[in-house]
């Protein structure tokens, strides 16, 4: 049996359309993997310019005499914890990062989830 012309060119597109769907897919985990492992190159005990130098200006930034109750930024994971006495919020194309400051303004955790 043959395949009619119609039916060779519809495949052809969902060919096409399948492998553009999946190179557009590595791309994407590519970059998300990428900013994943930027933010997690924050660790504890590193200053507040050391983070800033690394990642950049925060998206939002939170001090524990002023923060809401409920900082987090909606539609991404949070780990629920206190603000010792501040924390920066970055980010990125899917990745997310809470970088938790103590009193000496020194990285105390660091924590990166996703949407």
């Amino acid at each position: 049996m043959t395949l009619s012309r119609t039916k060779k060119v519809l495949l052809g597109i969902a060919i096409v359309v399948a492998v553009l769907l999946l190179v557009n897919s590595l791309v994407f985990q590519r970059a998300f993997k990428e900013e994943y492992e930027h933010f997690r190159a924050v660790k504890p005990g590193m200053t507040e310019a050391e983070v800033v130098k690394l990642l950049g200006q925060p998206y939002k930034v939170y001090e524990k005499a002023t923060a809401p109750k409920n900082y987090y930024v909606e539609g991404y994971s949070f780990k629920k914890r206190l603000i010792t006495n501040k924390v920066f919020v970055y980010i990125g194309t899917e990745p997310i990062a809470y970088i938790y400051f103590d009193d000496a303004n020194k990285v105390e955790e660091a924590f990166v989830g996703g949407s």
